[in-house]
């Protein structure tokens, strides 16, 4: 039985324009369910968010590319993720969720579709070693594909974060690799897992998502007061290996309100005052990661 999750607030136009090109590198297409079904094996259920809903939301918050992220909902049936990659080229990227047994030639025309990246396949779990991801992404180092990764938890971040660096392609930690360390800490940006991810992105070989901070803070929404000082932290430590997503359209919002996605880039500007960073982290990053024009 899966677990019910409400659908995306209607957008509206945020207080501060976004630059031209601006990328929303994590949103997640999921239906239309008639002719993409969900996996059986799910573990939620969400409202139909499909191409033209994403459109509209890019369209009212100004975003001209994004970067979909195959969604657990559909398993690793990555047709509806290509379907949308289809109908917004040359502006769209795709992360897939991988099965080590997918060949060759079928990665090359996931390549040629517009996916650039891999996130963890089930069949590897949550908690992989090293050598689990030092095997999977010698299979995608040859199409210059990167690594999603969520840490697991602290204890395992810090084992795993000094070697990143050696995997044989980039990696990108997901929304602020939030499960390697702990918000209520009171070390706050000092404490070891957090300057493990400092480290891991001063090496150039990693990157961080600004993403998702109503997952992780405890602090009220739209501002996540308790986040900021890590934003900025990041900010200053290597604002070359930063992106941003709003996470559309937030699904397992559960434990929290529905995040508005115009706040959410309201609050980047929080985040990051001086615009010319700003610019880079929405514009230039993403375009240098995902290889727009």
């Amino acid at each position: 039985m899966t677990r019910p999750c409400p659908g995306p607030l209607p957008p509206r136009k945020p207080r501060n324009a976004l630059p031209q090109g601006a990328c929303d590198t994590h949103v997640h297409i999921l239906g239309p369910y008639a002719q993409f079904p969900q996996a059986p094996d799910r573990g939620y259920t969400a409202p139909e968010a499909p191409v033209d809903k994403l459109r509209q939301m890019m369209d009212t918050l100004g975003l001209a590319r994004c970067v979909i992220v195959h969604v657990t909902a559909h398993g690793d049936d990555l047709r509806v993720t290509l379907d949308a990659l289809r109908q917004l080229r040359p502006n769209a990227r795709g992360i897939a969720i991988f099965n080590p047994n997918t060949a060759d030639l079928e990665m090359n025309l996931l390549h040629q579709d517009g996916i650039r990246g891999i996130r963890l396949t089930p069949l590897i779990g949550d908690d992989p070693t090293f050598e689990d991801l030092e095997r999977l992404t010698k299979r995608i180092a040859r199409l210059n594909w990167h690594l999603v990764l969520m840490p697991a938890s602290p204890q395992s971040w810090l084992k795993l974060a000094p070697r990143l660096s050696d995997l044989p392609v980039e990696v990108v930690l997901d929304h602020f690799a939030w499960r390697g360390w702990d918000i209520a800490d009171s070390s706050g940006v000092n404490q070891p897992g957090f300057r493990a991810l400092l480290d891991a992105a001063k090496t150039g070989r990693c990157w961080v998502k600004l993403a998702g901070p109503e997952r992780f803070g405890k602090s009220a929404a739209p501002r996540h007061a308790d986040v900021l000082p890590y934003a900025r932290a990041l900010v200053e430590a290597q604002p070359d290996r930063l992106i941003w997503g709003s996470d559309w359209p937030h699904v397992r919002s559960w434990d929290h309100p529905v995040p508005d996605d115009a706040a959410l880039v309201e609050l980047l500007a929080e985040w990051i005052p001086d615009e010319t960073i700003r610019n880079r982290v929405l514009v230039d990053n993403p375009a240098r990661l995902y290889g727009f024009k």
